[in-house]
């Protein structure tokens, strides 16, 4: 099977090799079975720019897109299907499969935003003027991706319901959760004795770390939540405590003395398996949460939000992670798991077993390309009808 993928550059597939990022697994599966063709970014789309140079991308990302419109049409004879991440890629690949008469798949991943997110949450460091622009312009294109697309992949139960409420056809929208691929999380003790001497750690440290990219707004949240909220009351009650926020993105105007914004990891595994704790402080967005499913699968006890935990049914308060309804609650969970080392084990422990029976890529590569086949044959049957 030859499938076009929309789109994903070899930079960006090299630079998340050794992560649990969604598309990147989705298309080292892809590759194992199929010949993959892939249509290149829209790169003022992916680029984060800010003022003048926003503006400019703007303007030129309609000429972009129809480069790639006339790539992926001249090329429709030499791909069965197309495959796309994101919701200008979404609307793409949508328009194509129309005109070429070819299957889609759209996977929405933590994407559901014309519903159910503020107008200004995609602001970034655009502007006021721009955020806006954002925000219409991805809950069109999102739009028209819900409508044209054959297969819309979703990454939890709950986005599911919420398309079907929306009227989206009960046949197109596919629960496809987060999965972990439990090769990667292997990491040797020498490559973690030398993250933790690159960043200053000792074997005294109790470590607890936060990972998500602070370009999007409710990882910001999170990470500058704990750096002015969480860290102080923590120097208070313990010593040696380290906070590890993984990722890059922007950073905060004073930066606490026990809090480390280590930028990006090429490793994310590595970072996650010298902490003790692994934090979610996320009260807001959509879809499941990927970082707690990582956290997880590296055995660590995690303190979470219900929503950073909605879209992972399996999650029990007190059994396999630590569920806190407010900030108070989040701190108190913290702190008891600080004091509690060996309690905290079990709980990740138990998390771990529950990754790797609900959550694994071995349980779900199979599926995937049974959704492929049943999207290319459902194509032929309408074109056959017509």
């Amino acid at each position: 099977m030859r499938i076009l993928i929309c789109s994903l550059s070899k930079e960006y597939l090299e630079k998340f090799t050794k992560s649990n990022e969604r598309t990147v697994n989705f298309v080292k599966i892809l590759s194992s079975n199929h010949e993959l063709i892939y249509l290149k970014p829209v790169s003022c789309y992916e680029q984060r720019v800010e003022g003048w140079r926003a503006w400019l991308a703007s303007i030129k990302l309609p000429f972009e897109i129809f480069h790639n419109l006339i790539f992926a049409l001249r090329g429709r004879r030499e791909f069965d299907i197309i495959f796309s991440f994101k919701s200008l890629y979404g609307a793409f690949a949508g328009i194509v499969g129309k005109i070429t008469s070819k299957a889609t798949i759209w996977d929405l991943h933590s994407g559901i935003i014309y519903y159910n997110m503020p107008s200004g949450s995609l602001k970034f460091s655009r502007g006021r003027t721009l955020g806006l622009l954002d925000a219409f312009f991805i809950q069109m294109m999102q739009k028209v991706a819900l409508k044209l697309n054959d297969r819309i992949l979703v990454d939890a139960e709950v986005d599911r319901e919420a398309l079907l409420k929306k009227g989206i056809s009960q046949n197109k929208v596919i629960y496809f959760p987060i999965c972990e691929d439990l090769e990667l999380i292997k990491v040797s003790n020498e490559e973690k004795e030398c993250l933790k001497r690159k960043l200053g750690l000792t074997d005294r440290d109790r470590i607890l770390v936060f990972i998500g990219s602070r370009f999007f707004w409710s990882n910001k949240k999170a990470a500058f939540w704990i750096n002015d909220y969480l860290a102080p009351l923590l120097v208070q009650k313990f010593k040696n405590v380290r906070v590890l926020i993984g990722s890059d993105g922007p950073l905060p105007t004073s930066i606490h003395p026990i809090v480390l914004f280590t930028g990006f990891v090429p490793n994310i595994y590595a970072l996650i398996q010298i902490s003790d704790i692994a934090l979610a402080p996320v009260w807001e967005g959509t879809g499941m949460t990927s970082k707690v499913l990582d956290f997880m699968a590296c055995g660590k006890p995690t303190v979470v939000t219900p929503w950073a935990a909605h879209g992972i049914p399996q999650l029990r308060d007190g059994v396999n992670v630590m569920i806190a309804q407010n900030e108070q609650e989040f701190v108190e969970k913290t702190v008891y798991l600080l004091k509690h080392p060996d309690e905290a084990c079990q709980i990740g422990e138990r998390a771990k077993e529950m990754v790797e029976r609900y959550y694994s890529w071995n349980i779900w590569k199979e599926k995937l390309n049974k959704i492929l086949e049943d999207a290319i044959y459902e194509k032929a049957q309408r074109r056959y009808k017509t």
